[in-house]
């Protein structure tokens, strides 16, 4: 990093994304490698705040929802990592330049007025609204300083795959046993100790002041919730410090389908989703875990989960604009609409699909068994289309993927990875086996009344 020799440019635009950390940031340290200076940029983009695109595959008799993408919830979360993220370039020199608007006119803007000789460095994203975004970038910027993309947001580099991205296996087992016969991870990076901003730059404000974020909703955490999920880098790397070290890796095969233990499973997607996690240093964690107590069955189902979600990462790579759509069955009858809005609200009348979709709408948080459970019995047994559920989860969900969001409701439809006709799941079976004793069914049903859902 001191060798100026290395930079061939005098001032770069980094634009953070899903990557709001900075330790293993990839783009900052690119920039960092090949710019004197650096500005780095956060977008409040109406795109993922507002309404929904009119891409988004809604099936009659479903109009558009008149609930946003992002839910307060939601919203917090994304606020709170972006403010860590603040203090964290702040204690390095630097600014964080927050702007509302489109993302890719923002930042083309940004370099044409702020002479961005090494122009914009940045996440390259993996989904069909992503790619327009960097399009659209790449557009405006033809004939000026261009576009460094780079690939940070899954645990296996796309270039050190054994096979090409288009190649990828249809079935995951296939594309597992591949990769682990030429497994390469590659190390995480370090924070910067400096980040060197232009001396004359005047950032923008933050959008949301400290002690301020956004609103509606409950001043406090609702008090059922198994943790308090705070955004940013920070309480990432807090809680996975506290995960490894209180030892509970050590049985997470066992305990991961836990539905009332906050250290049943990890629980770390939120953080992963927004990028202040990322995929390598759970692994780099895992294994230092390992290097002390050995590897087990349970330490290696943590790295399996990295890898499925690697995997709907690569499938919506190459499904490139077809990822949404994909067949979507039922939402044909006249009651879909009513059902699907019995759902949302949890008052289906199948206590463990009420459980969980209630703790959804109370914390932004469901437990990957009720996940599961609650997309079977909206497609299988409501006959409702699996992207009706797909939309509330993102509405919902503080760990929203749009690939590993999307694969999963296509894997339950059948009309994903390992594609089967029925993939359906008897939900009284599983609350027996999973909460044999109602205690989490009891702790979400009562005593608070059922969530009313705005009507699709």
């Amino acid at each position: 990093m001191n060798d100026s020799t290395r930079r061939r440019f005098r001032r770069g635009l980094v634009w953070f994304r899903a990557d709001l950390r900075l330790e293993d940031a990839v783009a900052l340290h690119a920039a960092l490698a090949q710019c004197e200076t650096v500005v780095p940029v956060y977008v409040w983009d109406p795109l993922w705040e507002g309404e929904w695109s009119r891409d988004w595959p809604w099936q009659a008799p479903a109009p558009r929802p008149d609930w946003g993408r992002m839910s307060p919830a939601r919203m917090r979360f994304l606020a709170e990592s972006v403010a860590d993220l603040r203090r964290g370039l702040a204690l390095r020199g630097a600014m964080l330049d927050e702007r509302v608007g489109d993302s890719a006119e923002v930042c083309a803007r940004l370099v044409r007025d702020g002479d961005f000789d090494g122009g914009v460095f940045a996440e390259r994203g993996h989904a069909p609204e992503e790619w327009a975004q960097e399009r659209a970038l790449e557009r405006a910027l033809a004939g000026r300083a261009g576009c460094h993309w780079v690939e940070g947001r899954t645990l296996l580099h796309p270039e050190d795959l054994p096979f090409e991205v288009d190649a990828l296996p249809p079935v995951f087992t296939s594309f597992r046993n591949k990769v682990e016969r030429a497994w390469r991870v590659r190390e995480s990076l370090p924070p910067p100790a400096e980040v060197p901003v232009p001396g004359s730059w005047l950032a923008g404000p933050p959008r949301f002041a400290e002690g301020a974020l956004p609103g509606p909703g409950p001043a406090e955490p609702d008090p059922r919730g198994l943790l308090r999920f705070e955004g940013g880098e920070s309480a990432g790397q807090a809680r996975l410090r506290h995960y490894i070290g209180s030892g509970a890796l050590a049985h997470y095969k066992q305990t991961r389908n836990g539905l009332l233990g906050p250290d049943d499973a990890s629980r770390l997607a939120p953080w992963l989703s927004v990028g202040a996690l990322s995929p390598r240093q759970v692994y780099e964690a895992v294994r230092a875990f390992e290097a002390q107590h050995g590897a087990t069955e349970d330490t290696y189902w943590m790295v399996f989960e990295l890898l499925w979600r690697d995997y709907f990462r690569f499938a919506a790579m190459q499904s490139g604009p077809d990822l949404f759509r994909k067949p979507a069955l039922g939402g044909r009858h006249a009651r879909a609409r009513q059902a699907f809005a019995s759902w949302c609200a949890g008052t289906t009348g199948d206590d463990f699909v009420d459980a969980n979709m209630r703790e959804l709408a109370a914390t932004g948080y469901m437990t990957n068994r009720g996940r599961q459970n609650v997309a079977s019995f909206l497609i299988h047994d409501l006959g409702v289309p699996w992207t009706w559920g797909a939309a509330w989860f993102e509405h919902h969900l503080l760990d929203f993927d749009v690939a590993s969001n999307t694969g999963n409701w296509q894997y339950i439809a059948g009309v994903g990875a390992d594609p089967r006709p029925q993939r359906r799941f008897n939900t009284a079976k599983q609350a027996s086996d999973y909460d044999p004793n109602g205690a989490y069914r009891r702790h979400w049903l009562t005593p608070t009344p059922p969530f009313t859902p705005p009507q699709p």
